[in-house]
């Protein structure tokens, strides 16, 4: 009976012994089998991460690479024709700015707006009138045949009829109206000219006698304007006396001077006499 009972005991144990022995083997499978599928995880993960830093490293070296190339010359011609469209548009616009403001001449107060907003302007009529702080404004007329002659900043010489000839102020043209201004069917252009009265109580609207240097020469040989003789196709003569005879010679001429004095290149000598008027006799 004893035998009996330990032999029982022992397969019990065997048994027993056996499903733990099953048992830690399964345990260790599935131990195994879950840790094989987080490694696969892990190292796709890492794989991934790894692929990813690889395009990153290389999209890096390219825009290196394209940063460190030489540039190529139709890009920088693109370029630089894209830069001077944008200077010229630049340009255009600064202009049309600057064209769009009014400027003074000079320092002074508007007396006159001649426009409202949205009226039509025209080239007769002056869109604002002012009077200056300091200078005076002079509005003369000025013939057709002699407007070429005048320029801005030409220098002239003043006379007002309430002060006299002996008076003298002296100013400079400063607008020349491009527009004509026809009176009584003779052309005209209109001439700015400004002026500094001084300590003189000059008042708006004096009658003044302007003379407007155009051109000036020192040390001219000049000669009366009657004394040239004007022959078709053969030029300009001044006849002078020569041993009491009366001859033709010919000159060329420069500038036509105050007084009707003109001034002679060539063609005579300081010291002739020059023969202005023949009588002719009966």
């Amino acid at each position: 009976l004893a035998y009996n009972t330990n032999v029982s005991s022992a397969e019990n144990s065997l048994i027993s012994a056996q499903a733990a022995y099953d048992n830690a083997i399964n345990v260790s499978r599935n131990s195994l089998a879950t840790a094989q599928v987080q490694g696969a995880q892990q190292v796709a993960t890492y794989d991934s991460r790894v692929k990813s830093a690889l395009e990153a490293l290389q999209v890096a070296q390219a825009q290196l690479n394209k940063i460190l190339a030489p540039a190529d010359k139709y890009d920088i011609s693109l370029a630089q024709a894209r830069v001077r469209q944008a200077r010229a548009a630049l340009d255009s616009t600064n202009n049309q700015i600057e064209n769009s403001i009014i400027k003074a001449q000079s320092d002074g107060t508007i007396i006159e707006v001649g426009y409202e907003i949205g009226e039509q302007v025209s080239p007769t009529k002056p869109v604002i009138s002012m009077l200056g702080d300091n200078y005076f404004e002079i509005e003369v007329l000025i013939s057709e045949a002699d407007i070429a002659k005048v320029e801005k900043d030409d220098k002239t010489e003043i006379t007002l009829d309430a002060y006299g000839e002996d008076l003298k102020f002296y100013g400079q043209v400063f607008f020349i109206e491009p527009a004509e201004t026809v009176v009584q069917d003779v052309i005209y252009y209109k001439v700015k000219i400004n002026f500094d009265p001084g300590e003189e109580e000059v008042k708006s609207g004096m009658t003044a006698n302007v003379i407007i240097t155009t051109a000036q020469k020192d040390n001219v040989l000049n000669v009366p304007g009657r004394a040239i003789i004007e022959k078709n196709g053969d030029g300009k003569f001044v006849r002078v006396l020569e041993n009491n005879q009366v001859i033709e010679k010919k000159v060329m001429i420069g500038l036509r001077g105050d007084g009707g004095m003109v001034e002679i290149l060539s063609g005579i000598k300081e010291g002739e006499d020059v023969v202005t008027y023949i009588k002719e006799s009966n």
